[in-house]
Formats: C-alpha cells, sequence, structure tokens
C-alpha cells in the first residue's frame, strides 16, 4: 500500500465533510495520536490544517506497533459520517486498501436463507466465547528486505494468530510474509528472520490494558497456497512469568467443513492491529469458493477488518473451521436490508491440519490442553 496514493482522496474527503471546518473536530481526528501531534504545523485555515495533518501522519509510516496513523484518523473520521453516507462510504474504500484483497469475483446475488430462524442463543455460547478468545493473539511482525528492516521507524505489519497446539500458533502465510500488493515474495532467508522478529500479545483486549508477549522461534511449516504459517512460540513470555500453555488451545474441526447456506460463522480478530473483538452479528456462511489452484476455500459474511488475517473461523461451538485470510470485493447487493460489497473468504481448517507433516499434526490432534 503506497500512501501517496490515498492521501490526496482522503484530503478531499476530509474537505467535504462540514463538521471539519471546525477546529475542536479537526482536533478529534488526532484522537490516539496525541503523541504525533505536537510536531504537525497546524493552521486555522481549514484546508491549509486537513492537508497538514494528512500529510504529516502519512510521513511517518506506520507506527511501532504496526499500526498505520492514517488508519487511525480515518476512523476517527468515519464518527463524524455513518457509512451509509457518500463520505462513509469513500473513507471505508481507503481503509481497505491498507490490506491486499483478493481480484474481484462475479458471485450471484445472495438469495434470503434462515428468515424467522430462532436467533436466540444460549448463555454457555458467550461463556464459551470467553474462553476461546484467550488463545487468539496480535501479531507485530516486521518488514525485511535482504536481511535489513525497513523504513525509519522501521516498518512492520499487523495481523492475527491462534494457538493451534503445544506451542504452535497458526496465522496467514501472508501476514509472516509481510509484503503489499505488488511486492516481490520475501526470500526464505528473509522470510525467517520476520517470523523470528516476529512478537505475539496475548490479553490484549483494551487498548489501554497490559497484554503479555511471546517472541516466535522459528517456522515448523507454510503452505503459500493454503495461505498457513505455523510457528512455534517461546514458553515463556519476553516479561512476565505467563507460560504460554495458560492461554489455552483451540478445538478445531477436523473434517471437511459440513455446513449449509446460512450457518453461522464467528470470528475473534484484531482489527487493524487494535484490541481483539468477536464478530458475531449478520455472520451467514455464503458458500464454497474454492478452484483447483485455491482449493480449500470457503466464503462468509462475518464483519472483518484489515488485521484480522489470521484470525479463527468458528462455528457456534467455538470450533475453528476454518483460517480466516481474505476479503474479496463482489458486485453490491443487498442482504437482509444491508448492503454487501465485500464476501470474506478462509481456508478449510482440515485441509490445513491435512497438510501438516503427520508427526506435527499428531501432537496438534493429541493436545489436552484445549480450551473447549
Amino acid at each position: 500500500m503506497e500512501q501517496p496514493e490515498i492521501k490526496e482522496d482522503l484530503v478531499n474527503i476530509l474537505l467535504k465533510i462540514p463538521a471539519f471546518q471546525n477546529r475542536s473536530n479537526r482536533d478529534s481526528l488526532l484522537f490516539r495520536l496525541e503523541h504525533l501531534g505536537n510536531s504537525i504545523s497546524r493552521s486555522e485555515v481549514s484546508v491549509a490544517d486537513i492537508i497538514s495533518i494528512v500529510s504529516s501522519l502519512a510521513a511517518v509510516g506506520q507506527l511501532t506497533s504496526g499500526i498505520w496513523p492514517l488508519t487511525i484518523l480515518i476512523n476517527n473520521a468515519l464518527r463524524y459520517c455513518p457509512q451509509n453516507t457518500t463520505p462513509g462510504r469513500q473513507l471505508e474504500d481507503l481503509l481497505n486498501k491498507f490490506e491486499p484483497s483478493l481480484d474481484k469475483q462475479k458471485i450471484p446475488p445472495l438469495a434470503e436463507i434462515v428468515v424467522g430462524a430462532d436467533e436466540r442463543l444460549p448463555i454457555m455460547f458467550f461463556e464459551k466465547a470467553l474462553k476461546a478468545q484467550k488463545s487468539v493473539a496480535r501479531l507485530l511482525v516486521p518488514r525485511i528486505f535482504d536481511g535489513e528492516p525497513i523504513g525509519s521507524p522501521p516498518e512492520s505489519v499487523v495481523g492475527t494468530g491462534w494457538m493451534i497446539g503445544p506451542n504452535m500458533l497458526l496465522t496467514n502465510y501472508h501476514v509472516i510474509a509481510a509484503r503489499y500488493s505488488g511486492e516481490e515474495s520475501p526470500s526464505k532467508y528473509d522470510l525467517q528472520i520476520q517470523a523470528e522478529k516476529a512478537i505475539t500479545w496475548f490479553g490484549y483486549n483494551n487498548w489501554d490494558s497490559a497484554h503479555t508477549d511471546y517472541c516466535c522461534t522459528h517456522i515448523i511449516q507454510t503452505n503459500q497456497n493454503l495461505d498457513y504459517a505455523l510457528l512455534h512460540l517461546d514458553m515463556m513470555p519476553i516479561y512476565g512469568d505467563v507460560p504460554l500453555s495458560d492461554w489455552g488451545i483451540l478445538s478445531t474441526n477436523r473434517t471437511q467443513f459440513p455446513y449449509e447456506k446460512g450457518k453461522r460463522l464467528n470470528i475473534i480478530q484484531h482489527p487493524r492491529g487494535e484490541e481483539k473483538r468477536l464478530a458475531i452479528r449478520s455472520n451467514y456462511y455464503i458458500g464454497s469458493s474454492s478452484l483447483p489452484n485455491r482449493p480449500a476455500r470457503i466464503q462468509y459474511l462475518t464483519d472483518t477488518e484489515p488485521g484480522a488475517s489470521g484470525s479463527p473461523v468458528c462455528d457456534d461451538d467455538w470450533n475453528v473451521v476454518a483460517l480466516h485470510h481474505a476479503a474479496i470485493r463482489v458486485p453490491e447487493s443487498q442482504y437482509k436490508g444491508d448492503a454487501v460489497k465485500y464476501n470474506n473468504e478462509g481456508i478449510e481448517i482440515s485441509a490445513v491440519l491435512n497438510d501438516i507433516e503427520n508427526s506435527i499434526r499428531a501432537q496438534i490432534l493429541g493436545s489436552t490442553n484445549a480450551l473447549l
């Protein structure tokens, strides 16, 4: 993602939002960016002020947390324009440029399904959700080229991962590859360094709360076609004395995905590298999108954002059925009264398990520390 490509568009959108003619509202664009605000040359003239804010934040690049300052600014701006407005839709489109997505696919309009179904959930659903979320972590992966970090400060990307076996964390290959659209894939050497320098944050559920961080020791196995990377983590954290085993292991669905259209799929994620969220609304399975060169793909409407790559896709018993890896732009349609512009896609977890080397798979399937 090249920020100069969106900088001018972002300025033009912000100038069209009446609220930002007001200085105090423009100040709110820097919420959670106060540490950068003092270095920005501000103006009482709205045009000059907005240009200065956007240009200054774009020049910063990614923060050490892996978050792009412009994504924080855009999210702040969205508070002043609902998503069903033109500026809101334009801002959402800009946000989607911060993470590569798969090529557009033509998908037929979605039929109305499970209309009138009982939507109530047992309390056990939420009790299991709270247990399952413990095993999901935020990933911060440095971008390494020819053995050296790129950018000043060094650039990183963010993603999501989860514990699938003892000391084993699963995420997307493209998260560990840490490359943007149009860039060449990393060399094996750079990929290994990026994995070894990746940091996982467990317990990051509130932006101002403490979390426990662990290092990756090495890559166990990857598969670009199935877009997964299996990593081995240190048993003990960088700071503190909480063993990795305390976060548990998610249960996996070990057979081929069995669902009918309209079944629910839930995702535990760190959208944009921010605090953990559960996506449990408008979360319908809509079918398979498998092709010979892209096997074991399923699609669903469950909400995700950039940074959710590598998240576990779970059924209502919180068993993992897929590894979330992409959003696919589709022709806009209506589904249950909502506009649908993207379908989300995951890799069937059974295909990942079948691909993993036999001895490693045996350790995963024999795990006794599953939370659920």
